[in-house]
């Protein structure tokens, strides 16, 4: 049996593809919906939250529940939220509608969760960028596929992520981040209090941006790449670790 593959009507159709899904990106905005619902604590200190789909996270002082808002485009399925309570800790699942059959493109579902500041947190995400403000408890985040975005950190913040980059800005105690594929960037504030800083990537590069009056120990290296580090290491100083195996490695310090 033989067998032909004529290239250019197989590129001619995956071009037409794409185009297709640009046009439908770049159209009208989709018309969305949104549905709300609130979670007692019921006397948890801790969370666990495994979600598909942007999540967007929230620590808010002043918050005594939980609140999850979802939004989808209309017609879509509604804000599924599942809740159970082990222990002192709060687990929660976020199911949102499954991604659209059509490449280059994503479902559009997206959560914000708001949540009572002294609450430590672990989020799994499975799909879709996750992004955390303003984080005061230790905090997690583990996503298989997609970016991760810290905004602010008060308590140790651990991070990884299989396929995506990560960025930490505001950072004020220990971070562990580490991704399989894509870049690393971590900012520490002034009075930077922590005793660790590692940073890894098998495919990206790393940078971390430290405060004046800095000091460290330093360890750091990569396998195909340039290090960029005009700081003396202190051998009594909280270590700062950075690894990867493709792409450059930079320690700067903070714009005055």
């Amino acid at each position: 049996m033989r067998v032909s593959c004529d290239f250019s009507r197989w590129s001619r159709g995956v071009a037409a593809m794409a185009l297709m899904a640009a046009t439908l990106q770049a159209g009208p905005a989709v018309a969305q919906q949104r549905a709300t619902q609130t979670i007692p604590l019921r006397g948890a200190t801790s969370m666990l939250v495994n979600v598909t789909g942007d999540l967007h996270v929230v620590a808010d002082a002043s918050a005594s529940v939980v609140t999850v808002v979802g939004s989808s485009p209309v017609g879509a399925p509604p804000l599924h939220v599942e809740v159970a309570h082990s222990g002192r800790q709060l687990d929660l699942k976020l199911a949102g509608p499954p991604r659209s059959l059509l490449p280059f493109t994503a479902s559009g579902h997206a959560y914000t969760l708001t949540y009572p500041a002294g609450l430590a947190i672990s989020v799994r995400e499975f799909s879709g960028g996750v992004h955390v403000a303003h984080a005061r408890a230790p905090l997690e985040v583990y996503n298989a596929s997609g970016s991760i975005d810290i905004d602010g950190a008060s308590a140790r913040v651990a991070v990884e992520s299989d396929n995506g980059p990560i960025a930490a800005r505001g950072i004020a105690g220990d971070i562990d981040a580490t991704t399989s594929n894509g870049a690393v960037h971590v900012a520490l504030v002034r009075g930077w209090k922590g005793r660790e800083v590692r940073l890894e990537s098998s495919n990206g590069a790393l940078t971390l941006v430290v405060p004046p009056a800095f000091h460290a120990h330093y360890d750091c290296s990569s396998g195909d790449g340039r290090v960029t580090n005009p700081f003396r290491s202190d051998a009594h100083a909280p270590l700062v670790f950075m690894l990867t195996e493709r792409g450059d490695v930079t320690v700067t310090r903070e714009s005055l």
